[in-house]
């Protein structure tokens, strides 16, 4: 069959889930790509090069581990106000590619297209967990509005998640191939809006050896089977590979951000990870590093919670979904 797939281009869990099932859905369907500029590069690092596409993205704006909410809204809101012309064209482009399904996550451009000319829609996501979990506040309300806002309709969806999801995290296949190490570094993912201010905090700790990333030529894959512990922005990607590789983590949540606040307070339920922030990294760091001997022991995990494979389990269901939504 011939299916379109589209992601988010915000942060790279989207894009990274696409590139875990993209070469097994290669395997039997002929697939077309909707992306975000913001993800090609990842794309080609994982997969190489595939032709792709070009949607618009939205995406927020930063400062230091903070997000800016008016600011981000301003900068989304010609992608807002051109959303009907973008459908319509993405409309026009399915039907005239003669598309028979679409895969969206967490992207509502192709997914209001395909409403329009009348194709199934199998939603695959995490932020979705919103919906379903989520503190009793308005701001969490507001969040799981935005978040349904963004998945657009659907006929099906999957939520791909660590805790309370449909199916567990999604592992990319360069993880699955080789066992976990422990070659004694600790993996920092840090982000450009306050990558200066944390490398000035590691510097503190000169007896430990860090590898911080993004570093062009350096690859995450080996650097988070090999490390000790992992060091990183709460988005649930991350957390959910390395949680899966038996890896603890220290979760620095971004200010504003309440997926990663909610996947934050989930790592801390597994016994495997602590909470942190960039205004009181150092302490933070000293009493994550000494923990280290607990949180690797871990312990059961909650009802609910999941850090198998999910890919075998959702690429049944998309089968499944086709066999009952598509008609040959």
């Amino acid at each position: 069959m011939k299916i379109a797939y589209s992601c988010n281009g915000e942060g790279f869990g989207h894009i990274s889930r696409l590139t875990t099932l993209l070469p097994y859905l290669e395997e039997t369907h002929t697939i077309g790509l909707f992306l975000p500029v913001s993800v090609e590069g990842f794309l080609r690092s994982k997969v190489g090069p595939r032709p792709s596409f070009r949607i618009p993205g939205l995406h927020f704006v930063h400062r230091g581990d903070k997000i800016l909410l008016k600011e981000s809204f301003l900068k989304g809101l010609p992608v807002a106000l051109a959303f009907p012309f973008t459908v319509a064209r993405l409309a026009r482009r399915l039907k005239a590619g003669g598309y028979q399904a679409v895969i969206s996550d967490f992207e509502p451009h192709l997914a209001w297209a395909a409403r329009l000319v009348g194709l199934p829609v199998f939603q695959l996501n995490h932020p979705g967990i919103m919906t379903r979990v989520r503190e009793h506040n308005l701001f969490a309300w507001l969040a799981a509005l935005g978040g349904r806002l963004m998945e657009g309709p659907w006929d099906q969806r999957i939520l791909v998640s660590f805790f309370n999801g449909d199916v567990g995290p999604l592992l990319r296949p360069a993880l699955r191939r080789r066992k976990p190490r422990n070659r004694g570094t600790i993996v920092v993912n840090l982000k450009e809006s306050y990558r200066p201010r944390a490398l000035a905090i590691l510097r503190k700790f000169p007896g430990w050896k860090w590898k911080v990333f993004p570093c062009p030529g350096e690859d995450f894959d080996t650097a988070l089977l090999d490390c000790a512990a992992v060091v990183s922005p709460a988005g649930h990607q991350v957390l959910a590979e390395a949680l899966a590789l038996g890896k603890p983590v220290l979760a620095l949540p971004q200010e504003g951000q309440p997926e990663q606040h909610l996947n934050a307070v989930k790592l801390l339920a597994t016994g495997r990870g602590r909470i942190g922030s960039l205004a009181t990294l150092e302490d933070d760091l000293r009493r994550f590093l000494a923990d280290l001997p607990q949180l690797r022991k871990g312990g059961p995990l909650p009802a609910g919670y999941n850090l198998k494979d999910g890919t075998p389990v959702l690429l049944a269901k998309f089968e499944e979904f086709l066999v009952s939504r598509v008609a040959v």
